[in-house]
C-alpha cells in the first residue's frame, strides 16, 4: 500500500489493517504535479505569456534603436513668379532630399540601449516563468491541503460510523443510557459536517489553480512523503539562491538600461544636424539651382530637463536594485528557516498524531468493553483528529518548503534556457 500521509495510514491501518511501504523521497517530491507536464503547465499561465509576447517586443526596440530615429524626407515645391517690370509669369519648382543624422557616440550608445533592451525583456521572461512557478506552487500545495483534510475527515467519519453503531449496540443492549447514543450521532454530525466544510473548500483551490493555470490536469500524487533533510550548509544554499536570482538579475538589467538612457540623454544635449540637397528650376528653367542645406537645432533648458530626468531615473533603478537584493537575500534566508524548522515541526507532530491515534483506538475499544465512558471517548478521538489535521498539514509545509528552496535554487522547473543572454 503506498503512502499518502503517516496520520492518513494510522487512520486506514485502524480501518483495514495493511503496512504502509516507506518510499524514499528524491529532489523532485513525489508530491508535485508530473515534471514532464511542467513546461506546458507554466507556458499556460498569462503572465508568462505576455513576458514571452515581451521578447518579441525587446527585438523590436533593438532593431528601432540600431536604424535611429531619423528618416529620408523629400520635399517637392512649386510656384509661379511674376515679374512687376515685364508683367510676365515664370513656372518654377523646386525638389530637396534631407535626413538627419546622429552625431559622433550617439549609435553605439543606441546600439548598447538595444542589446539591453533584449536583456530585459529575456531576464523578465525568466522572472516571470520563476514566479509562475512559485505562484503554481503555492496554489497547488492550497489545493492539496484542503483535498488531504477533506481525505483525513472521511477517514474520521468512517471511524465515528464505525463508533456510533457500537454504542447503538450498547444502548440497544441496555448498557448504556440513550444520550449516549444521541451523543454519539452529534459527534459524527460535526465531523460529517467539516468533511463537507472541506469538500467546498477543495472544489474552490481547484477552480483557482484552473484559473490561473488551464493546461493543468489536476491529479492526486500517488505518493506524498516528507522529503528528506537537506545536507548542504545555510551558506551554500543562500549563495546559490542569491547568485542566480532572476528578480535580481532583472533589476541589475534595467537599471544598466536606465543608465545607458542617462548617457544617451547627455549626448542629447547636443542636437543632430540635418543634411539635404536640394535642386531647383527658376524663370521657366532659364536659372537652375543646386545648393546643400545644413540645419543645426540650439539645444537648450528642455534638453537639459531631460537628461537630469534620465540621471534621477538611473538613480531610482540603483536604489532599486539594491532593495531587490535585500528582499532576495531575506527571502533566502527564510526559505531555509522554512526548510528546517517545517521538517521538525512534522516530526514532532507526526509522532504526536500517532500517538493521540492509538490511545483513542484504545478508548473505544475500552468503552465497548464497558471500561470508559462515552465522553472521554469522545473527547480522546475529538483530540486525535485534530492532531491528525495538525500532523498533515505540517507535513504538507514541509514537502512545500522542500520544493520552494530546490525552486528558487533553479534545480526544479527551471526553463531550458535559464540564463538570458548567455
Amino acid at each position: 500500500m503506498k503512502r499518502r500521509t503517516v496520520l492518513m495510514t494510522a487512520m486506514a491501518a485502524l480501518l483495514a489493517g495493511g503496512t504502509p511501504a516507506s518510499q524514499a523521497a528524491g529532489i523532485y517530491p513525489a508530491a508535485l504535479p508530473p515534471v514532464g507536464d511542467i513546461e506546458t503547465i507554466l507556458e499556460s499561465s498569462p503572465l508568462v505569456a505576455e513576458a514571452a509576447a515581451g521578447i518579441q517586443l525587446g527585438d523590436a526596440l533593438n532593431r528601432r534603436r540600431r536604424v535611429g530615429t531619423h528618416e529620408w524626407t523629400v520635399r517637392a515645391t512649386t510656384q509661379e513668379r511674376r515679374d512687376q517690370t515685364t508683367q510676365q509669369t515664370y513656372t518654377e519648382a523646386q525638389v530637396s532630399l534631407e535626413r538627419g543624422f546622429r552625431i559622433p557616440g550617439k549609435a553605439s550608445v543606441d546600439a548598447a540601449l538595444g542589446q539591453q533592451a533584449i536583456r530585459v525583456a529575456e531576464f523578465t521572461h525568466a522572472d516571470a516563468w520563476h514566479e509562475a512557478g512559485r505562484t503554481l506552487l503555492a496554489s497547488w500545495f492550497d489545493w492539496l491541503r484542503e483535498r488531504e483534510s477533506m481525505a483525513v475527515l472521511d477517514a474520521q467519519v468512517r471511524i465515528l460510523e464505525q463508533h456510533r453503531d457500537a454504542v447503538r449496540r450498547r444502548v440497544a443492549a441496555g448498557d448504556a443510557p440513550a444520550i449516549e447514543g444521541q451523543l454519539a450521532e452529534s459527534e459524527l454530525n460535526r465531523v460529517q459536517a467539516l468533511h463537507l466544510e472541506a469538500q467546498q473548500l477543495t472544489a474552490a483551490r481547484e477552480l483557482d489553480l484552473k484559473e490561473l493555470f488551464p493546461a493543468l490536469a489536476l491529479r492526486v500524487p500517488e505518493t506524498i512523503e516528507a522529503p528528506p533533510a537537506i545536507e548542504e550548509t545555510d551558506a551554500l544554499w543562500h549563495e546559490r539562491i542569491v547568485a542566480d536570482n532572476h528578480e535580481l538579475e532583472l533589476a541589475e538589467n534595467q537599471q544598466r538600461e536606465a543608465e545607458l538612457q542617462a548617457q544617451r540623454a547627455r549626448l542629447d544635449r547636443l542636437p543632430d544636424p540635418t543634411v539635404g540637397v536640394h535642386y531647383g528650376q527658376e524663370r521657366d528653367r532659364q536659372e537652375k539651382i543646386l545648393g546643400v542645406t545644413v540645419a543645426l537645432p540650439f539645444g537648450g533648458s528642455g534638453r537639459r530637463a531631460d537628461h537630469a530626468a534620465a540621471l534621477a531615473r538611473a538613480t531610482m533603478a540603483t536604489e532599486r536594485t539594491r532593495q531587490i537584493r535585500l528582499k532576495v537575500e531575506g527571502d533566502a534566508n527564510r526559505a531555509l528557516s522554512a526548510v528546517r524548522l517545517s521538517r521538525s515541526r512534522w516530526e514532532q507532530l507526526s509522532r504526536l498524531a500517532e500517538q493521540m491515534q492509538a490511545t483513542a483506538a484504545t478508548m473505544r475499544r475500552g468503552y465497548e468493553l464497558g471500561e470508559l465512558d462515552l465522553a472521554q471517548t469522545l473527547t480522546a478521538q475529538r483530540q486525535a483528529l485534530e492532531a491528525a489535521l495538525g500532523a498533515q498539514q505540517a507535513e504538507l509545509d514541509a514537502i512545500e518548503a522542500y520544493a520552494r528552496l530546490r525552486l528558487d535554487a533553479h534545480e526544479i522547473w527551471a526553463l531550458e534556457h535559464d540564463h538570458p543572454g548567455e
